[in-house]
């Protein structure tokens, strides 16, 4: 049996000094163990502990690789936090091995990149890799969402990227505006109005055209009521339903 004895000293503080004896002293610390990192394609996605198997260029599949977390993760007195979005099969990853390409354990699948070259290639070109698009942040989801953002104006638009009748969610900062159509049918919100597929046409309430209505009622009924025996003078009847008109819809 061999037994391999290690001498611990007790951790000393490093000063965070670019100075060439500070990073000496960095350099020989176990902090500063040099990185190694793999790239391969996700090939199966396992929720039951929050990892990947992923195949690397050289055929070798790895499994049960952890992905990382955009959200902070740990646990408190009442549930664990964190979060949980594993890449889809088919997706290019980068798996970090922090202590060193010799153990697996602890590496972790830490991004992705937009491939212009590899299995992904032609469908990036075509979808991702646009010129003259420096000023524009666009996510496309596994399911065929696009996600686009204007760095200068802080527009956002959403909308589905195939199909007949797209189905478009737009935040319009500029102009104060959200946005949302199915097709040619909409619902447009401002600052002053709501309007439904077009802004040409008022819309009622049914409160206020109910009381219009009630009186048109009672303005005919008391002409009748002149006219009845022949006797007094001609009625006269109008009606005003303008108080109904609903101030803040429009629609076409």
């Amino acid at each position: 049996m061999q037994i391999n004895l290690r001498n611990i000293r007790t951790p000393s503080f490093i000063r965070q000094d670019s100075s060439r004896k500070y990073r000496h002293a960095l350099s020989r610390s176990e902090v500063s163990s040099s990185l190694a990192g793999l790239w391969g394609i996700v090939v199966k996605a396992n929720s039951d502990d929050v990892t990947v198997d992923v195949k690397l260029r050289n055929g070798i599949e790895i499994r049960r690789v952890k992905v990382r977390s955009l959200e902070w993760s740990g646990y408190n007195s009442n549930r664990g936090f964190g979060e949980r979005d594993l890449p889809p099969v088919g997706s290019k990853v980068f798996i970090l091995l922090p202590d060193g390409e010799d153990v697996l354990d602890t590496a972790f699948v830490i991004c992705s990149v937009v491939d212009t070259v590899w299995e992904t290639g032609e469908k990036a070109k075509a979808e991702l890799a646009v010129s003259s698009k420096e000023r524009e942040a666009l996510r496309i989801t596994e399911q065929g969402w696009q996600i686009k953002r204007d760095k200068d104006t802080g527009d956002v638009v959403i909308e589905t990227s195939d199909g007949t009748d797209k189905i478009i969610i737009s935040l319009d900062r500029t102009n104060r505006k959200v946005k949302i159509s199915v097709g040619t049918v909409y619902l447009e919100i401002t600052n002053a109005q709501v309007n439904i597929s077009g802004d040409s046409k008022s819309l009622v309430t049914y409160a206020a055209l109910n009381t219009a209505l009630g009186g048109l009622v009672t303005a005919i009924n008391s002409t009748f009521a002149t006219k009845q025996d022949g006797g007094g003078a001609a009625g006269t009847l109008s009606l005003d339903i303008s108080a109904s008109e609903a101030q803040k819809a429009k629609t076409s």
